[in-house]
């Protein structure tokens, strides 16, 4: 978010900031992306009209392009042609309803955990229906890349497209050996 943003351009991380690829939808804040030398622009389909005149669009596009950045992120690395993706942090709810962002995050946003769902890893996964619908878009995705191979690190809302799933990185290294 343009707040998480300006809070690191303040303390200084300005340089290390115009030092990272990034990867931002045509509907961002224009503020934020003016800060970064290294950018890409994506259309989301079903915020965008073009598909419907340019016929090599759908090359470039993603899927389904959301509705979190989250998402928007992890389509793209598939159309940049990985993979094996491992992630980290797409729960899309939490174990535990009283603590629902993790330990230092960089911004926060309220969330309203009260819909219990079947987790990843056996425990009940606490959600809400916006972080649900995300988790659905996932699922969509995942199926119309089904060569691709997904390990995702921790608790969070049952993906079954995922391929596989671990509680941390050192057990995911472990199984690499």
């Amino acid at each position: 978010s343009w707040s998480a943003i300006s809070e690191l351009i303040d303390e200084g991380y300005d340089e290390i900031l115009q030092t990272i690829e990034w990867y931002f939808t045509d509907s961002i804040y224009p503020k934020l992306a003016n800060h970064f030398a290294n950018k890409t622009f994506f259309i989301r389909p079903s915020s965008s009209s073009i598909h419907l005149k340019i016929s090599d669009y759908l090359k470039a596009a993603l899927i389904v392009g959301g509705p979190e950045a989250a998402n928007a992120a992890f389509e793209t690395a598939l159309l940049l042609g990985f993979s094996d993706v491992i992630l980290v942090g797409f729960d899309f709810g939490c174990l535990d309803k009283n603590k629902p962002r993790a330990l230092n995050a960089l911004d926060y946003s309220p969330r309203n955990f009260k819909e219990p769902v079947a987790g990843n890893l056996g425990k009940t996964i606490y959600s809400q229906p916006s972080l649900l619908v995300c988790a659905q878009s996932m699922s969509v995705v995942l199926r119309n890349y089904r060569h691709i191979h997904v390990t995702r690190i921790g608790h969070g809302v049952k993906i079954d497209e995922i391929n596989d799933n671990y509680h941390s990185l050192n057990e995911v290294l472990n199984s690499c050996s």
